[in-house]
């Protein structure tokens, strides 16, 4: 039970770092505002004929679409291994209770 308890804490660990990374990630992300601040009509919005397709790229390390991501993924990780940690602690008790 050691190694579950270790393995969930070097989980916990990862999952700090990784949501720091992802905080300074937003931090840096850059700031795009709208050049043209008047608002266009829905209906005068029209758009053209698809001409073809265009490949799927990766978007840029530093947006703020990929900090929020990364944060929510580091938020879950770091819930699951506190739920195993936590697990394991619970089983550790009743063990000893069980043997006392």
């Amino acid at each position: 039970m050691i190694g579950a308890l270790s393995h969930a804490l070097t989980g916990l660990k990862s999952a700090a770092a990784a949501f720091t990374k992802a905080a300074e990630t937003i931090a840096r992300a850059p700031v795009s505002r709208p050049e043209n601040t008047s608002e266009t009509p829905l209906e005068t919005l029209q758009a053209g004929p698809l001409t073809g397709t265009q490949p799927l790229s990766r978007p840029p390390e530093d947006t703020l679409l990929t900090g929020t991501l990364d944060l929510l993924q580091a938020e879950h990780a770091y819930k699951a291994n506190a739920k195993v940690f936590a697990a394991v602690s619970e089983t550790e008790r009743e063990v000893i209770d069980i043997l006392s």
